[in-house]
């Protein structure tokens, strides 16, 4: 998969994981490449939030390429 191809599915996950308002990412961008970020380091965090998010992030990725995206 080709860079641009690969960024804008990173974004399309970015903005459907904080559509779903079930979990936040933010992004950066680092040597051109655009990164998404998932913080789980809060005090309150526990590993079910975790898995919840990585969940999450599962469901969401197959979506955008079920839909070829």
């Amino acid at each position: 998969m080709a860079d641009k191809a690969v960024e804008a599915l990173n974004r399309d996950l970015l903005a459907a994981v904080n559509a779903s308002s079930r979990a936040f990412m933010t992004h950066f961008v680092v040597d051109d490449k655009f990164v998404i970020r998932l913080a789980v380091g809060g005090s309150m965090t526990e590993m079910r939030h975790v898995r919840a998010a990585w969940e999450l992030l599962k469901e969401k990725a197959n979506d955008l390429i079920a839909t070829g995206c």
